[in-house]
């Protein structure tokens, strides 16, 4: 986030008369207080103020006192009733590394669905409160409504995708076709295998062990598993963590069969933090469109047969009328190191078209598999 830079003095005297002479003379008393330190009051000239104020961004502000620096963001400002000459500012210590609360101004970009069916863009908030580190905090939040229909909202919780590119080239605040992107192939930059047999005395062990390295999975049935747009389908449970939506206002009181959700500047999202969208019927954001967001690395390394078998010696099967006798046990598909989230990553082509690759609807695992057997000759 930007940083607005202020200089100030301390404040000596605090009588009625000694305010209405600095306001008198150009200056804005002010007071900064929070991050486990005493209140301090100071004074700013007001001019000073101007560009921090009267404009629709957010700052943290770069606060110097008589040499001593601060961070701080501002709180609360008080304003003359008649004249909006600024009377009195709050400011709120803050440092690095620790959450801050800030209203964040929204730029709506794009021309959605619904505008270009006849409708009116309706833009009840111009900023929005947000909870997050200081260093993590953008200057704006820019919200695409392209793909929005008539009577739909974006919400605080929906997904933010990136703006990539334009018709000319360059971004252009614009969510569409020119913003897709290669984000990955479902070929791997290569494939391997290892065997060896290893024997002692009259045990021998074969290992088997392949894998391949580079490929990108589309996670198809993990998309459907957690898009939260029905009341009929089970989820993962990895959707615990998604956005979940809380009253800036616990107190506000809505008109009957109103509610707090439906009011946009009333909502925040409690885990800032979390990178699964919020979970809504409609899903106007269209939180679930193909993304880099279920694609997945789909390298790994699988134990793929492993056989431990005994052979006895001939001096002790001859008296069973035997000339060779074997017994071994054999594991197939016993480990698979992977990241990759669904049940295998070894996908390869679809059953459904030879021509899809890498693309992950359900495919069955490959299982594991407990073998025992003898090797017996007469």
């Amino acid at each position: 986030m930007k940083q607005f830079e202020i200089d100030a003095q301390r404040r000596a005297s605090f009588t009625k008369a000694a305010v209405k002479q600095l306001r008198k003379d150009g200056l804005v008393p002010c007071v900064i207080y929070g991050n486990k330190k005493e209140n301090e009051h100071f004074t700013v000239i007001e001019k000073d103020l101007k560009n921090l104020i009267y404009t629709p961004g957010s700052y943290i502000v770069a606060l110097n006192i008589e040499g001593t620096k601060q961070l701080c963001v501002l709180h609360e400002a008080q304003f003359h009733p008649v004249t909006d000459k600024i009377l009195h500012l709050d400011f709120l210590a803050v440092k690095p590394g620790e959450p801050v609360t800030i209203h964040i101004p929204v730029v709506i970009t794009g021309t959605s669905e619904g505008v270009r069916q006849g409708g009116k863009l309706q833009v009840i908030t111009r900023k929005l409160l947000v909870k997050g580190k200081l260093e993590n905090l953008p200057d704006t939040l820019d919200i695409d409504i392209t793909n929005l229909p008539l009577g739909k909202s974006v919400v605080a919780g929906d997904l933010k995708y990136k703006d990539i590119s334009g018709p000319d080239g360059v971004p252009d605040g614009v969510i569409d076709e020119y913003d897709k992107t290669n984000i990955g192939s479902p070929l791997p930059k290569f494939t391997f295998g290892w065997t060896n047999t290893f024997r002692y005395k009259n045990f021998d062990l074969s290992v088997f062990i392949n894998g391949s390295y580079g490929n990108k999975v589309f996670n198809y049935l993990g998309m459907k598993l957690t898009r939260m747009n029905s009341a009929w389908s089970n989820q993962l449970n990895s959707i615990a963590d998604r956005a979940i939506l809380i009253p800036v206002d616990a107190d506000k009181v809505y008109p009957e069969g109103t509610n707090w959700y439906d009011d946009v500047t009333n909502v925040t999202v409690a885990n800032p933090a979390t990178s699964i969208p919020r979970a809504s019927i409609q899903d106007p954001n269209d939180n679930d469109r193909i993304s880099d967001r279920y694609i997945e690395d789909g390298s790994y390394i699988r134990f793929k047969n492993i056989a431990l078998g005994y052979t006895f010696q001939t001096e002790t099967i001859q008296n069973w009328g035997l000339q060779n006798l074997r017994v071994y046990a054999n594991i197939q598909n016993l480990w698979t190191i992977t990241r990759y989230k669904g049940y295998d990553p070894e996908i390869g082509a679809s059953t459904a078209s030879q021509n899809v690759f890498g693309l992950d609807n359900g495919r069955y695992p490959s299982p594991t598999v407990f073998s025992f057997g003898l090797n017996i000759s007469f």
